[in-house]
């Protein structure tokens, strides 16, 4: 237990404190990852699983899938958080809750992809 709330405070690190019981609630969240042309919606799922789906735009991989990601914080309220896709796509992507902006950096073979836009918890 203790190792799953250090992860979740690691990952979803804020400009207050949370008591170790409101983090906990943190795992099920939803956060929407807009970047303009395309959205993604993540779902954590426990404190090294989570699930992606694409919410909004195209991508000729897949549309959704599980993985399993890591994180480390950057500084308070800012954390990079990455996973590699079963098609090999590597994802990294720095969080910043001080602002609410992610920017992803998404990398297969000699192809990298940098994206900005906004983080948002869903209800």
């Amino acid at each position: 237990m203790r190792s799953v709330v250090w992860i979740l405070s690691i990952l979803f690190a804020t400009s207050y404190c949370l008591a170790a019981d409101e983090r906990a609630r943190l795992v099920g969240s939803t956060y929407l990852f807009d970047c303009g042309d395309s959205a993604y919606e993540i779902t954590i799922e426990s404190g090294t699983e989570l699930h992606w789906k694409l919410f909004k735009g195209d991508y000729p991989g897949p549309q959704e899938d599980q993985e399993t990601y890591y994180k480390s914080k950057i500084a308070d309220g800012i954390v990079l958080m990455s996973w590699i896709e079963a098609s090999g796509l590597g994802v990294y992507n720095v969080l910043n809750f001080n602002n609410s902006t992610v920017t992803t950096h998404a990398r297969e073979g000699d192809t990298t992809h940098i994206n900005k836009g906004k983080v948002t918890r869903l209800p």
